[in-house]
C-alpha cells in the first residue's frame, strides 16, 4: 500500500501529456466538475455537461450520482493553480470554515459587479452573500495585521440612522486597512464599559482624515454638531486636517456655512442614494482611493 501512494504521489507531481490534455479539455466545464466532487450531484444523462465529462472519463455514474471517476484525478486536478485561479470559495456561515466550501468562478463574479449585481446566493447553505467581498477576500494578500500608526487614522463622522452607508465606505476602506496603510475608526469599536467620551476625544485627535457622512440626521445630530464638528475644523485650521464630506442622502448641507465651504463628495455634491448601486461603489472606490493619496502625501 504504501508503494501505491508513493506513485500516485509521483504521478500528482510529474508532467504528464495524458493529465494535461484532460486538464485542458476539463476547463470547458470546469464549474460542473468541483461541484460534483464537492457536493452530491444527481446524475443526469440527459445533462450537457455531465455527459460531456463522462465522455472523456472524468465522472462516472455511481448509483444515480455523478461522482468524479478517479481519485487520482480529483486530486491531480483540484490541486491545479490553472482551474484555483479561476474560482472563488464561498465564505458564507457554512464554507467559511469548510474544506469543501462551494465555488464561484471569477469570471461569472467579475460579471455580476458589471452589471451591479453585488449579491450571489450560496448552494450549499442558500445564505446570500457579498460579490465584491468574496473577490476582495480571495485575492488581497494576507498580510500581518500591525497597528496602523495612530498619524493615519481615519475618523468617521455620522448618524447612526446612516449606518448603512458607513458601512458601505468602511468595507473600501478595509481594503487599504488589510495593508497597513490606515486605521479606521468609528464609535462601533467603543465597548461596554469604555469611557466613550474620552475615546471619541482622543479619536478625533488623533486623525488626520475625518469623513463626514453628510445627511439630514446627521446635519440635525446635537453630539455631532457640538462636539465632533467644532474639533475637526480647529483641528483643519491649525494642522491642516483633511475633511471629506460624503452627500450621502438629498439635505441643505449647502446651506451650512462651513459645510458649503468644502469640497464635497461625489461630485457636485450629488446624494449618492440617487445612483445605481454600481455606481454607489464606484464611487465610494474613489473616495477611498483618493484618501489613500491624501495619506502617502
Amino acid at each position: 500500500m504504501e508503494d501505491v501512494d508513493k506513485g500516485i504521489n509521483i504521478l500528482l507531481k510529474e508532467s504528464n501529456i495524458h493529465f494535461d490534455n484532460l486538464l485542458t479539455k476539463l476547463k470547458k466545464h470546469n464549474k460542473t466538475f468541483y461541484k460534483i466532487a464537492h457536493e452530491i450531484v444527481e446524475y443526469d444523462p440527459n445533462d450537457e455537461e455531465q455527459s460531456w465529462l463522462k465522455q472523456y472519463g472524468l465522472i462516472k455514474d455511481h448509483d444515480d450520482i455523478a461522482v468524479v471517476s478517479n481519485k487520482i484525478y480529483k486530486k491531480r486536478f483540484l490541486k491545479s493553480k490553472k482551474l484555483q485561479d479561476k474560482m472563488i470559495p464561498c465564505n458564507c456561515s457554512l464554507c467559511a470554515n469548510s474544506q469543501e466550501p462551494h465555488l464561484y468562478k471569477l469570471k461569472d463574479l467579475k460579471e455580476r459587479i458589471k452589471k451591479g449585481k453585488f449579491e450571489i446566493e450560496c448552494y450549499k447553505s442558500f445564505e446570500t452573500v457579498n460579490v465584491l467581498e468574496l473577490i476582495d477576500e480571495t485575492h488581497l494578500p494576507e498580510k500581518p495585521r500591525e497597528k496602523s500608526s495612530s498619524k493615519n487614522t481615519i475618523f468617521i463622522s455620522y448618524s447612526h440612522n446612516d449606518e448603512i452607508w458607513k458601512d458601505k465606505l468602511i468595507k473600501h476602506l478595509k481594503v487599504l486597512q488589510r495593508q497597513n496603510m490606515l486605521n479606521i475608526w468609528d464609535d462601533r469599536q467603543l465597548k461596554a464599559g469604555d469611557q466613550w467620551f474620552e475615546k471619541i476625544k482622543n479619536a478625533l485627535n488623533e486623525a488626520t482624515v475625518a469623513v463626514m457622512m453628510v445627511s439630514a440626521d446627521f446635519l440635525d445630530s446635537n453630539f455631532i454638531l457640538s462636539e465632533e464638528v467644532p474639533v475637526l475644523l480647529k483641528k483643519r485650521e491649525r494642522e491642516g486636517l483633511r475633511i471629506v464630506p460624503i452627500i450621502i442622502k438629498p439635505c441643505v448641507w449647502q446651506a451650512i456655512g462651513w459645510l458649503s465651504k468644502m469640497q464635497a463628495v461625489p461630485k457636485d455634491g450629488v446624494p449618492l442614494m440617487k445612483y445605481s448601486e454600481y455606481e454607489i461603489e464606484d464611487s465610494l472606490a474613489n473616495i477611498a482611493m483618493d484618501i489613500a493619496k491624501c495619506i502617502k502625501k
